[in-house]
C-alpha cells in the first residue's frame, strides 16, 4: 500500500484490498468521482472498472464510462516492479501505469465516496486544514475525546491558557501547552499548534500556526503559515 503524505481518504482499506486481489490486479488506484478533475487530472474508467487512461497521456481512444480523481492511495502487486522505469526517481502515474494499462491491463480503480482533503500546495494546505477542523468528529473522532468543546466547532486542549476576555471564532482549535494572551481574536479559521504563545491583542484568522510559535501581541493575521520562524502568505483561491 501506497499513500501520498500531502492527501487524506477515509477509504476502507480492507475494502480495497478485497477488490484488489478480485481482480488481480497489478495496481488499483483509490479514487472519487467528481472533483476538480481539470485541476488534477482524470482517470479514466471503463465500465469493468479498468483505468484506461490518466490525464489523457495515453490517448488510446479505449471507451471510459466515467473520470474521476486520485485520491493518493495506491495497492501493488510486486509485480510492479517489473513496470518501473531503470532510473532513481520517476512519477508513478506518468509512468508506472501507463506501462500496467498497455502491456496488461490489471490496472484498476476502486471507487470510493469517503472524504478526501488535499494538501498539496499552500492554499490546499490551508484549506484542508480549516475543512479537517470543521469535519474533525468524522474524521478524528478520538482525539477530541480529551478536548474542551465550549462551543460548536470550537476545540481548546484543557492544558492551555486562554485569557478570559479572548474571542474565539468557529472554526478553531488551539493545541496543548499553548497560551493566547488578553484582547485576542481567534478565528474563524484558526489552528494554532503545541506550545505556541499568542501574544495580547493578536488576532489569528484563517492561519496555521505550528508548535512552538511565538506571535508578538498586537499581531493581526489572516492566510498565514507560520513554521519554523517563517511566514507564508496564502491568497484566498478564487471562488
Amino acid at each position: 500500500m501506497v499513500a501520498n503524505a500531502d492527501s487524506l481518504c477515509r477509504v476502507s482499506l480492507r475494502g480495497v484490498l478485497h477488490a484488489h486481489r478480485d481482480k488481480r490486479a497489478v495496481a488499483t488506484m483509490v479514487v472519487r468521482r467528481g472533483g476538480s478533475i481539470g485541476r488534477y487530472g482524470a482517470i479514466a474508467v471503463n465500465a469493468h472498472r479498468q483505468i484506461v487512461d490518466i490525464a489523457g497521456r495515453l490517448g488510446t481512444g479505449a471507451p471510459a464510462v466515467f473520470e474521476a480523481v486520485f485520491t493518493g492511495i495506491h495497492l501493488f502487486d510486486p509485480a510492479v516492479f517489473e513496470y518501473m522505469p531503470p532510473k532513481d526517481a520517476f512519477c508513478i502515474n506518468a509512468e508506472v501505469y501507463p506501462a500496467i494499462i498497455l502491456n496488461t491491463g490489471l490496472a484498476f480503480a476502486y471507487i470510493t465516496p469517503a472524504p478526501w482533503l488535499d494538501f498539496g500546495d499552500p492554499e490546499s494546505y490551508l484549506d484542508g486544514n480549516i475543512k479537517f477542523l470543521k469535519k474533525i468528529l468524522e474524521w478524528d473522532p478520538q482525539r477530541t475525546l480529551e478536548w474542551k468543546n465550549p462551543a460548536r466547532d470550537v476545540w481548546i486542549h484543557p492544558n492551555c491558557k486562554i485569557h478570559p476576555n479572548v474571542r474565539l471564532s468557529p472554526p478553531c482549535a488551539i493545541d496543548r501547552g499553548s497560551e493566547v494572551q488578553a484582547n485576542c481574536e481567534i478565528g474563524p479559521g484558526a489552528i494554532i499548534g503545541r506550545g505556541c504563545t499568542i501574544g495580547k491583542g493578536s488576532r489569528i484568522v484563517r492561519s496555521v500556526i505550528w508548535d512552538g510559535e511565538e506571535i508578538p501581541g498586537g499581531s493581526d493575521w489572516e492566510g498565514i503559515i507560520a513554521g519554523h520562524g517563517h511566514l507564508l502568505v496564502v491568497p484566498s483561491r478564487p471562488a
